[in-house]
């Protein structure tokens, strides 16, 4: 029974040895070559993430500087529109003068 047991014993430390360590040792370092793998991956990601992180800052920023000409523009345009309705002013007292003074012409020449 002693001889049975040493015999299996060996059996299986031989089995472990010849098939199941080496298997196991390739298994280990395929698992190690995909970790490095995964971590280049992970790095790719991260540099990923960092880059649309400031294409966000840039959009906010292009954004903010877009509105900022916008009120720009409006508040321009707001100061067109006062200073042409205040030259369609000038011009009509300029015509008013105009024929004022031309009415006192004839006065005068008239007279």
């Amino acid at each position: 029974m002693l001889l049975l047991k040493n015999e299996l014993s060996e059996a299986l430390i031989d089995f472990y040895q010849k098939l199941l360590k080496p298997e196991i040792e390739a298994i280990k370092d395929k698992l190690t070559e995909h970790d490095e793998k995964f971590i280049d991956v992970i790095d790719h990601f991260d540099s990923l993430y960092k880059r649309l992180d400031r294409l966000d800052d840039e959009y906010y920023t292009i954004v903010q500087g877009l509105k900022h000409i916008e009120e720009s523009l409006e508040s321009g345009k707001e100061r067109r529109d006062k200073l042409e309705r205040r030259i369609k002013e000038i011009r009509e007292q300029v015509n008013n003068l105009q024929l004022r003074l031309e009415k006192v012409e004839k006065e005068v020449i008239g007279a």
